[in-house]
């Protein structure tokens, strides 16, 4: 009198195991690269602010003696605008870290559906891409290029760079941030042998880097996906 009864339970515990096995891989994945890949462009992120910061403070000590008012207001809002990133990007962090920990527990426990944690990493990736266009324009505004246009024009000597040579790039030689690009591309297409060489050879050139860290996490992921 029971059997139907418990085919039916049979049937859906299959069920559940095939559903169940599409989801938690994708959930893995999500938590351990999709998540860390934001991470990462929150770090680059604040490296670009702190950059700009020293870029608009050395600016104004050479404007203000030719351009005087104007040069000021202009480069006060641009202060201005800078401090709300820095906010923006502390808030994003608690973000990632908190969103990142919840997916964690939700896998270990089953209980988060698969589409709620894909809208919370875009949300979070959607903030940060809102972030990096705001840091653009800026870039764009203050007249500044990237090291290899600034270079690529006239030469440049190795006393005037930027400190420890770390964004000084000759014709045809990838930046700091070019070649973690490079690297980060290399492990999401699957090629981990090479981007181990990469991330290697980017500690090796930039060893004190503020990326330096994520460059050995990413060196430890691309080996056990080997």
């Amino acid at each position: 009198m029971h059997y139907p009864r418990i085919s039916r339970w049979l049937y859906l515990a299959g069920l559940f195991l095939l559903v169940g096995g599409g989801f938690l891989p994708s959930c893995t994945m999500i938590t351990e690269q999709d998540f860390l890949a934001l991470n990462d462009r929150v770090v680059s992120l604040n490296a670009r602010v702190k950059k700009l910061e020293g870029t608009v403070d050395k600016k104004l000590a050479e404007d203000v003696d030719s351009k005087i008012e104007p040069v000021r207001a202009n480069q006060a809002e641009i202060v201005a605008e800078l401090d709300r990133i820095k906010e923006q990007l502390q808030d994003l962090s608690g973000n990632v870290e908190e969103n990142s920990l919840l997916i964690k527990r939700s896998v270990e426990k089953d209980t988060t559906p698969q589409d709620v944690m894909k809208a919370q990493m875009a949300e979070l990736s959607k903030r940060i891409g809102g972030l990096e266009a705001q840091i653009q324009l800026i870039q764009s505004h203050l007249s500044l290029q990237k090291p290899a246009e600034t270079t690529a024009g006239k030469p440049v000597a190795a006393s005037q760079g930027a400190p420890g040579g770390a964004e000084t790039a000759k014709p045809g030689v990838m930046t700091e941030q070019q070649l973690y690009d490079q690297a980060m591309e290399l492990f999401k297409e699957g090629k981990y042998e090479k981007s181990i060489g990469t991330f290697r050879d980017f500690l090796k050139k930039y060893p004190t880097s503020d990326l330096a860290d994520n460059a050995q996490f990413w060196i430890g992921q691309s080996y056990m996906e080997m």
